[in-house]
């Protein structure tokens, strides 16, 4: 893949998918075994993986918008900068909503393959966000992933 492919898909999935909520296109925009190594959280699989996941976000903050800020491409990979705004109208993490406006940053390094995503390291500011809801997070049980469901 050229640098513009790798750009190109990794746009439709950050503004069609993130942002326009087309859940759908994630079985054309993700190879059957993707793996999503999310530090803090639950490693995905798959599309469907990706997909409830996703979901999941999308309700807790239905608005949500994803602005890349930074896009840095080297063959297969791109690394991303991002931030996302929205506001918390549905259970995030066993946080019930609280109406409040969030922003979280957050990087990401995509691996595409034959055009479609593969492989993703993300890290976002989790304990910002918490901070945000108003809410004091406690220690996880060791294993369990700070996750949106």
């Amino acid at each position: 893949m050229s640098n513009e492919d790798v750009i190109a898909q990794h746009r439709r999935y950050n503004d069609e998918v993130l942002n326009r909520g087309d859940l759908d296109l994630l079985a054309e925009l993700v190879a059957p075994d993707y793996v999503d190594h999310m530090a803090g959280g639950p490693e995905l699989r798959g599309p469907e993986g990706l997909r409830r996941f996703i979901a999941a976000f999308l309700a807790a903050f239905p608005d949500a918008r994803f602005t890349v800020h930074d896009r840095v491409v080297q063959g297969e990979k791109v690394a991303v900068r991002w931030s996302m705004r929205g506001t918390h109208r549905g259970a995030f993490n066993g946080i019930q909503p609280t109406g409040r406006t969030v922003t979280t940053t957050g990087l990401a390094i995509h691996r595409f393959v034959a055009g479609r995503l593969a492989e993703s390291w993300e890290q976002f500011d989790a304990l910002g966000l918490l901070q945000q809801l108003d809410t004091r997070p406690e220690a996880a049980p060791e294993g369990r992933p700070v996750s949106p469901a």
